[in-house]
């Protein structure tokens, strides 16, 4: 930032030393508390000082210039700090696509920072990315870095769109590099929809274990809660052919979020997902695609030849299945008991249903240390 000060009268053209004891000039931030003292030297014996100042944070601020601790004439000066270049390590990558299939399209959404955390906000570095992938050969080993054929999408906001289609199975790392260095990793899984062990490989990466246990003397797999059949209803929509069986993880939990998000999460993470007509996008693209790999099992139409050969045939039955399956169960009923307000739970046990007292019941008793149970 470059700024001139320059008052029409002469309070500041006095000898240096006598100056610059007094000066004091001090920057903040519009919109935030942070705050920033410039250092203020003399350039002359005519009265003209140099004020520097590192500002870490991009936007406009406001230059305070005192004298004696009074205002110089034009201050408060009002300066605008772009952000400074790109810098990968504070940058950040989303694998917006998930599950991907081999020859199928990924999506992946760059948002560029600078060294200090600020967002840029202009364009023209797409020319200056360089794209690589490396097969990982297990949990803890990477294979060659192999660079990619890929398209980059300037979005003229600092932002850029990374275009790719992956040509075989695997669980590959995504390497982006600017000027010799690198953003932070992402992280793909590419799946032809009948291998169990990659998808089993996938969640064992990120410490989920796939278990499995014997159901009418067949191997089941388990992946989401049975809860979640908005989740699953979605699956048998956009890969009806890629499902095999949907039985309950306790490791991974969905929860409904609105009309159009799920969250998904373990003992560790969560991830918010949104779910469209043929996407998921996810803010956090490892824990997703742990709980799709999960549900791109072999496929096993055979047996459901009986109930139809077509493609929404089979779609149909799977969907009847799972309804079957997740029957509603009897909710549980809370109930307050307040000592003060007694009124107030006998109204509440006066107005319960036949079915009320079938339900599974949870008591709090408010304001009691404890309580005695014959």
């Amino acid at each position: 930032v470059d700024a001139v000060l320059m008052p029409d009268s002469l309070p500041l053209r006095l000898k240096h030393m006598q100056a610059l004891n007094r000066l004091k000039v001090t920057i903040r931030h519009v919109g935030s508390d942070e705050e920033s003292v410039a250092d203020v030297s003399n350039l002359s014996e005519e009265g003209v000082y140099n004020i520097t100042c590192t500002v870490r944070k991009a936007g406009e601020h406001r230059a305070e210039v005192l004298w004696n601790g009074k205002p110089v004439l034009s201050s408060p000066l009002t300066l605008t700090v772009k952000p400074d270049r790109i810098h990968p390590p504070e940058s950040s990558l989303t694998v917006t696509r998930l599950p991907v299939l081999v020859d199928g399209h990924v999506l992946i959404e760059v948002v560029c920072q600078d060294r200090f955390g600020n967002q840029i906000t202009e364009g023209g570095a797409h020319q200056e990315f360089d794209l690589c992938l490396a097969k990982r050969s297990g949990a803890n080993g990477n294979g060659d870095w192999v660079k990619c054929v890929h398209t980059i999408v300037d979005m003229n906001n600092g932002s850029y769109e990374v275009h790719f289609s992956p040509t075989e199975v695997g669980y590959f790392e995504v390497r982006l590099r600017y000027q010799d260095l690198d953003f932070q990793p992402a992280f793909v899984c590419v799946v032809d929809g009948v291998n169990m062990e990659l998808a089993k490989q996938c969640l064992e990466d990120h410490g989920i274990t796939l278990k499995c246990q014997l159901q009418d003397g067949q191997k089941v797999y388990l992946s989401i809660t049975d809860r979640s059949i908005s989740l699953k209803k979605f699956f048998l929509g956009v890969f009806p052919t890629k499902l095999h069986s949907w039985r309950l993880n306790t490791q991974l939990q969905v929860l409904p979020r609105g009309s159009d998000r799920l969250i998904i999460k373990d003992e560790r993470d969560e991830v918010e997902v949104l779910l469209g007509a043929t996407s998921l996008a996810a803010t956090n693209p490892s824990l997703a695609c742990c709980a799709i790999a999960s549900t791109l099992l072999h496929s096993r139409f055979a047996k459901f030849g009986e109930q139809g050969s077509t493609f929404e045939d089979r779609r149909k039955y799977l969907t009847t299945q799972l309804n079957k399956l997740h029957k509603p169960r009897p909710s549980q009923l809370s109930l307050v008991v307040n000592r003060h307000h007694l009124e107030v739970t006998v109204g509440q046990l006066q107005a319960l249903s036949t079915d009320d007292w079938r339900r599974p019941w949870r008591i709090t008793f408010q304001g009691e240390a404890g309580i005695d149970c014959d």
